[in-house]
């Protein structure tokens, strides 16, 4: 009689910790799309408010055109590459709040900015949009690594999708919250700076939530925490290292390479959508934006429906020969039908969030293992933010002449399907049952983990089964060995069941 009230009462508690489980899976979720939505928000809105600040301050020159839209992407690399390496260090949860305060008060500068002792708006906006973009690329390897951790194996595509949805949600929340400014009875000076504002506000939200509602991941503990030696647990977590990130080279060149190529590519036009169909500033503009926005949204919520039936790999290569597609199209016609060409623009969008957008996101946070998953995310994350400097540096300097545009969009079919066929070598292709080996290794030496990764990662691929290079000449990932006099545990033969 007593057992049974035992089992009873046992069951009882496995069901209540499920579902406090689920719970919190489900809170760190959202509190992680949210905050990514917060910061595409603040990252896009400079492409609506363009317009209303050449209306007031004069139209800016090429090299303050640049600095203001790049500000934030190299803000985004720095962030991206301190952040996601601090995350692996010292733990998700105290960072997680910490990036989205600096997106909160960089949002909060840039609504308050102007001419400043000789400097125009455009500098000053740069800076505060530099500062911005730190915290936005701390969320990067923070959002997916707090997702990633929170959900199994089996629901991660669908859970980073849906992560991944919160930038079609920013893309789409900037145009409405301009629309609905400007069906106000205020001037166009105020509402670029409420615009800014409730950036910030948003961010602000987000911080307060995540302070009082988020909690540090349990993989992350296990996995810091579950080491053989004893020693090593005394002494916590220890830095993730160089040797773990060079056993996984190849895949580290597909993640980070693909990011570049293809950042590149949709911030080099992506930022530039009202340029490239101009309209009159405010309302005109901003339809414009929601309706290319909008068939990215599609394209996420697609997206979440097929990341745990389609592999990754094959979703980013065809959508990539589809934007190539979309980008001759508009080669050919866009001088003479811009009505038609929006709506392929628009296409265009879509594929982009379904495929290489989604991916690129997503595959960091699956295929590295735990200790140096927000570091290697960060990496390849600060790699496509090159990529989009490089885009959005370039774009005002190519569109020049009559035939700018045209340059501009042959320029990016190329790069779309240059980014296809590097996924095609570099980029493995996996299922659930490879993620689940590797995550069973969390509790093994870390070097020897991220060389059973690699391996079986590319198990049935082309790619090496070893490493094409090793960082440290004492670690020797082919055969999984480190030596003592550098510092490293050695671990011997690795065997790949």
């Amino acid at each position: 009689m007593v057992a049974g009230v035992g089992d009873a009462d046992s069951k009882g508690t496995e069901r209540v910790n499920g579902e406090v489980g689920k719970s919190q899976a489900t809170l760190a979720l959202l509190l992680s799309a949210g905050g990514i939505c917060a910061d595409i928000y603040d990252f896009n809105i400079i492409n609506l408010v363009r317009p209303i600040l050449s209306e007031e301050f004069g139209e800016p020159t090429p090299g303050h055109d640049s600095w203001m839209t790049a500000s934030a992407l190299m803000g985004a690399i720095i962030g991206q590459l301190s952040f996601g390496w601090l995350a692996d260090y010292m733990g998700r949860r105290a960072l997680f709040i910490g990036t989205v305060c600096i997106v909160c008060l960089g949002s909060l500068g840039s609504a308050n900015a102007g001419v400043w002792h000789g400097f125009s708006v455009y500098t000053i906006l740069g800076v505060w949009r530099f500062i911005m973009g730190i915290g936005i690329g701390g969320e990067y390897p923070l959002a997916a690594a707090n997702t990633s951790e929170n959900v199994d194996v089996k629901s991660s595509g669908a859970a980073l999708a849906f992560v991944f949805a919160g930038v079609a949600a920013g893309g789409l929340l900037g145009p409405l919250v301009m629309i609905w400014l400007g069906s106000m009875a205020i001037s166009p000076a105020m509402q670029w700076r409420c615009a800014f504002g409730f950036g910030a506000v948003l961010a602000g939200l987000c911080a307060v939530l995540r302070y009082f509602h988020l909690r540090e991941t349990d993989g992350w503990r296990r996995a810091t925490r579950r080491v053989p030696d004893a020693s090593l647990v005394a002494a916590g977590p220890s830095p993730p290292t160089k040797d773990a990130l060079c056993a996984m080279s190849w895949t580290l060149a597909g993640t980070a390479g693909t990011w570049f190529i293809y950042d590149v590519v949709t911030y080099g036009v992506g930022l530039f959508s009202t340029s490239i169909f101009p309209a009159q500033a405010g309302l005109a503009s901003s339809k414009i934006v929601l309706q290319t926005n909008a068939f990215g949204m599609a394209g996420c919520i697609l997206a979440i429906f097929l990341a745990p039936h389609v592999r990754l790999k094959h979703l980013l290569v065809f959508a990539t020969g589809g934007m190539a597609l979309c980008f001759v199209f508009l080669y050919r016609h866009l001088a003479q039908d811009c009505r038609k060409c929006l709506w392929i623009f628009s296409l265009l969008r879509c594929l982009d969030a379904l495929g290489p957008g989604m991916v690129t996101f997503s595959m960091p946070a699956q295929v590295f293992p735990t200790r140096i998953r927000a570091t290697a995310h960060g990496i390849s994350a600060a790699a496509g933010k090159l990529g989009a400097v490089v885009g959005a540096v370039a774009f005002p300097y190519l569109n020049n002449g009559q035939q700018g545009m045209m340059q501009i969009m042959a320029f990016m079919a190329v790069l779309s399907l240059l980014t296809g066929l590097w996924a095609c070598v570099f980029v493995p292709s996996y299922d659930t049952a490879t993620l689940e080996t590797i995550a069973e290794h969390d509790g093994a030496p870390l070097e020897r983990q991220a060389v059973l990764a690699q391996r079986v990662l590319f198990s049935g691929d082309d790619a090496p089964d070893a490493v094409p290079i090793s960082c440290s000449p004492g670690f020797d990932p082919a055969a999984g060995t480190s030596s003592t006099s550098h510092g490293v545990t050695t671990i011997g033969p690795l065997a790949v069941k």
